[in-house]
């Protein structure tokens, strides 16, 4: 996976498109809410014990679907799609936070 996609990869092609950049965004926001209040993230099985079943489908398929369509608009077909889920959730707040960076850099803020 690394070999065929990076995170710089990633955050480059989400700057040229914006429609990339708002579907890892909301991926990002997800996980936070999946993540415990010290920003530690607990396993999906974990959250949702505490969970309603109405709250683990919505949340499941909102991920599923993201990821999908993250997947597609990276045209990594080389790559395994449920290998790149566990991967992009595994990098997403970094990719985010650097995609954040440059958009910063831009107004000469972080150089």
């Amino acid at each position: 996976m690394e070999n065929l996609m990076s995170r710089a990869a990633v955050v480059k092609l989400a700057q040229s498109n914006s429609t990339l950049k708002k579907k890892l965004q909301e991926i990002a926001k997800l996980d936070s809410y999946l993540s415990m209040p010290s920003g530690v993230p607990i396993a999906v099985d974990q959250w949702a014990e505490g969970a309603s079943l109405k709250q683990r489908n919505i949340v499941t398929a909102q991920y599923n679907d993201l990821f999908d369509e993250v997947y597609q608009l990276l045209q990594i077909s080389k790559v395994d799609s449920e290998e790149f889920g566990v991967w992009l959730s595994f990098n997403i707040q970094e990719i985010v936070r650097e995609l954040s960076r440059r958009r910063w850099s831009i107004f000469g803020f972080f150089r």
